[in-house]
């Protein structure tokens, strides 16, 4: 498996994830992986592009539909990292963090709601989540499969 995949199946098999169903979404899985390039490749490390975008503009324009209250130029989304020598070390950092990330990663509180999500990972070891709430149209679907192999029963 590639490290995407085994961060993918940790995230949603990870002992401190708080939700009880994940799904994966093909437009996150884009902006994740586009966020880890554009981040590695032009060497930043925040929310915001130099041009000024930020992760909920940036999956809008990707064809997610976010809350209408949500504004483009904000970050309710997005988590990063950087430097961990695997995407599970990322991911157990952000769990483990006194900062936002922690409920983000988990799902607590505002975060409980987000089921979908996408993954960003790059040879440089730069790692990006995103996770979103279910598009007002779609209905959460119970997926029993997320990855051969990888399985995460809904409660």
């Amino acid at each position: 498996m590639s490290e995407r995949e085994l961060m993918i199946a940790y995230f949603v098999t990870a002992p401190w994830q708080e939700r009880s169903e994940l799904h994966v979404h093909e437009i996150l899985m884009q902006a994740a992986q586009m966020r880890a390039v554009d981040i590695s490749a032009r060497d930043y490390f925040s929310h915001e592009s130099p041009e000024g975008q930020w992760p909920n503009g940036l999956v809008r324009e990707l064809g997610y539909e976010l809350p209408t209250s949500w504004p483009d130029d904000k970050n309710y989304i997005e988590s990063i990292a950087k430097g961990q020598l695997s995407g599970k070390q990322a991911l157990d950092a952000f769990a483990k963090s006194l900062t936002g990330h922690s409920p983000h990663v988990r799902g607590q509180g505002f975060f409980a709601e987000h089921l979908y999500f996408g993954i960003g990972v790059t040879p440089t070891r730069y790692y990006v989540l995103i996770t979103a709430p279910p598009e007002p149209e779609l209905e959460p679907v119970r997926h029993e499969i997320f990855l051969p192999h990888v399985r995460r029963m809904a409660a």
